[in-house]
């Protein structure tokens, strides 16, 4: 037979632990501060105050157990138990408004108020412990915080409808370098989703009205919000409601007190799954298009060969036909004459363009292919310069007008880089390729421009740095993000395939693992950076 002086447990342990939570969670971030800024005598007074923490968190646990219920009497003599370690942590938290006075950050202030009214409101919970305790912690708050993110950061919402919970964990993750929004329950957390863009949900469990489960559940209904990890957050206890998430969905969970090493690894591996499900997303993507593209290239190839090589005969014949236009009488020959020059010139712009088309072929079929050529012990330093020259050499054969001062800083201690040389040699004449038509871009609008390419390469340990850096043109700003996407180009019409970055960012970034990236200046020139693994395996 229920006792009819029972009160409900579960409800009991949610409203205890939730103030020591904050007491524990400002606490730990105190510490961080005061051992950076070299202030024992504050790291451990707030040693203390997490070992009492502790304390009570234990004898709630263990008072509380698991059960559905706990009588008047137990919960008399669980109170009586909490009253010692949480006037230690009301002594405590006295003596450090005193001592950091002045002394830390200005946030200090802040967080020693938060640790102390953590401490205050479970005083006041057990001391109306008797009428049994139904409104908790529950700091209900009405507004959402919006994300403070920073360009390149992840964007984390964190939804609790306890505000120093989340108060708290923005505080934690912002000092882990993310982006953070909050929502204080369900509805607006599914708002503030739709209305921007995350990276990762903290989703508390238990929250009036719209729980985490219907929030879960209504995501995962949601094409534009189902592959949003989700880490749930729930006490100890409710390890049903972790499995009960987990098959609904959810990424991973996060058990309350939080630890900070536990929470910045769950999230960083959260992170870390998303992006390579993205990435193996747009491999396939990728794969399939790169499939396409290669049919499509072999079926155009052939007949643009019978284009270009008799556009090429019918050149050499026009050229003939004038030849022997020239010996009639001069009435009948000029309109002849005439027709055949036009006759030319057209056949010669067939095979112009035809020409052009048979490289934008060749480069689709490149950048097609599915494997790489062999990776071996390179002379790096060599091969920067051999193509650099190559690229210099090949300009000045399209434009005999085109003057550059080359300069080149080789690094000895780069010495031999583990990397498929006829690759990377395409990458390196490529880059320079691009400055050099920067170059005779800039001097044919600026008579008198001095062009000039400076290339170095750098040890870095473990990697190898490329640099070429320009004074052409450069690129506008708007373009920049856009470079490396295939058939994207910033040069005139007819002078490029948009795949030649393209080609050299899938080189150096899918088959090297290294990174290329570009700088610029419109106007003043470029820089492009290529760092490569150096390992040799």
């Amino acid at each position: 037979m229920p006792d009819e002086g029972a009160l409900p447990a579960r409800e009991l342990r949610h409203n205890l632990r939730t103030p020591v939570n904050h007491i524990l969670g400002y606490t730990e971030m105190l510490m961080e501060d005061a051992g950076s800024l070299q202030l024992p005598e504050v790291v451990d007074e707030l040693e203390q105050v997490r070992t009492a923490a502790h304390t009570l968190l234990a004898y709630i646990n263990e008072g509380l157990g698991s059960g559905e219920t706990i009588s008047r009497a137990g919960l008399d003599g669980l109170c009586r138990r909490l009253e010692g370690p949480l006037d230690r942590i009301l002594t405590l938290a006295s003596s450090l408004e005193h001592r950091t006075r002045g002394r830390g950050p200005d946030e200090w202030a802040h967080d020693l108020g938060k640790m102390r009214a953590g401490a205050e409101n479970l005083r006041g919970l057990i001391r109306n412990a008797p009428e049994g305790p139904e409104q908790g912690a529950a700091e209900a708050d009405s507004g959402e915080g919006a994300p403070q993110a920073r360009t390149g950061q992840a964007r984390i919402l964190v939804v609790d409808d306890n505000d120093t919970n989340r108060q708290m964990l923005r505080r934690r993750l912002e000092r882990q370098g993310y982006g953070v929004g909050e929502a204080p329950d369900g509805r607006r957390a599914l708002a503030a989703l739709r209305a921007g863009s995350y990276d990762l949900v903290l989703l508390d469990i238990m929250m009036p009205e719209v729980d985490g489960f219907q929030v879960l559940q209504w995501m995962k209904e949601d094409s534009a919000l189902r592959d949003v990890p989700v880490i749930v957050i729930s006490a100890l206890d409710e390890l049903k409601s972790v499995v009960r998430s987990i098959e609904m969905g959810a990424e991973d969970y996060l058990f309350k007190p939080f630890d900070p090493v536990l929470l910045r690894a769950r999230i960083g591996a959260s992170l870390e799954k998303r992006r390579l499900r993205n990435e193996l997303v747009v491999q396939e993507k990728l794969a399939s298009l790169g499939a396409l593209t290669a049919g499509v290239a072999h079926e155009i190839r052939n007949p643009l060969n019978f284009v270009n090589n008799f556009a090429q005969l019918s050149v050499e014949l026009a050229g003939e036909l004038k030849e022997k236009l020239g010996n009639l009488p001069e009435g009948a020959r000029a309109p002849l004459c005439e027709l055949a020059a036009d006759l030319e010139l057209n056949l010669r712009k067939i095979l112009e363009h035809g020409t052009r088309a048979g490289s934008v072929v060749a480069s689709m079929l490149l950048h097609s292919r599915g494997q790489s050529g062999e990776r071996r012990p390179t002379d790096l330093n060599a091969l920067v310069a051999e193509y650099v020259t190559l690229a210099y050499h090949g300009a000045r054969a399209q434009d005999a007008t085109l003057q550059a001062c080359v300069t080149t800083k080789l690094d000895p201690a780069v010495g031999m880089v583990d990397v498929s040389p006829q690759d990377i040699s395409r990458v390196f004449l490529n880059i320079a390729g691009n400055a050099f038509q920067s170059l005779r871009a800039k001097g044919a609008a600026a008579p008198g421009f001095e062009g000039a390419l400076d290339v170095s390469t750098r040890d870095l340990g473990d990697r190898v740095e490329v640099r070429f850096r320009d004074n052409g043109v450069g690129i506008p700003e708007p373009h920049l993000p856009r470079i490396f996407d295939p058939f994207f180009t910033t040069k005139p019409a007819g002078e490029g395939t948009g795949l030649g970055l393209s080609l050299s960012y899938e080189i150096v970034v899918r088959e090297h693992k290294g990174e290329v990236r570009a700088e610029s200046r419109e106007g003043q020139g470029a820089e492009f950076i290529v760092t490569l693994p150096k390992g040799i395996r």
